[in-house]
């Protein structure tokens, strides 16, 4: 089966990996040993996110245009019933990173992004600035305050198409800053600290 997507954070010994298989893996990157196997509902998965303020939360997304959200327990094997699942793309669920432990982003092949409110299990605002698929989003920290967290994480959308669109969370109502440096696709944004 073919791995899909890998998310890690410098802040945690803890990684997760999903795959077209069917699950999302959390390892202990330092030991290399599985910490939780999460089986899940579709095996269409594209991307997967590991919350870092928390070290026990995992997302997920894919085909189902859904972005899933675990809770881990100190057990091998996940339920695999998503302790939360948020909708609201109408294509495939590209790529999810969390914002701090409360909120998380979402993008989708509709050429959307979704900031997500976990607490209310809803969007906090829908991001419909992109003209094509959105494949990938990289995140940032910026010092000041914001809703989420007492530091704002700020994002960059990547499409597949020509433009990318930087978006501080804290300012998600005004419209993004786009950059329109590149003629071919752009799948893997950088993250920055």
């Amino acid at each position: 089966m073919q791995l899909v997507d890998v998310s890690c954070w410098p802040t945690t010994a803890n990684t997760d990996s999903a795959s077209q298989d069917g699950k999302l893996i959390v390892w202990d990157a330092l030991s290399g040993a599985k910490r939780c196997v999460v089986p899940l509902h579709s095996a269409w998965i594209m991307t997967c996110a590991f919350d870092p303020t928390k070290n026990d939360v995992v997302a997920c997304g894919g085909l189902d245009n859904a972005c899933s959200v675990y809770k881990l327990k100190n057990e091998p094997v996940h339920s695999g019933v998503p302790d939360i699942e948020l909708h609201g793309h109408d294509g495939y669920v590209s790529c999810c990173r969390f914002l701090g432990e409360k909120g998380i982003v979402s993008s989708s092949g509709d050429g959307s992004c979704i900031v997500w409110d976990l607490e209310r299990k809803r969007p906090r605002v829908k991001l419909c600035e992109h003209q094509s698929d959105v494949m990938s989003i990289g995140t940032f920290v910026v010092p000041c305050v914001h809703l989420f967290a007492s530091s704002s994480r700020a994002w960059i959308a990547m499409t597949a198409r020509d433009a990318n669109k930087i978006t501080d969370s804290s300012m998600e109502t005004k419209r993004p800053t786009t950059r329109n440096k590149h003629n071919q696709l752009l799948a893997c944004p950088f993250v920055f600290e």
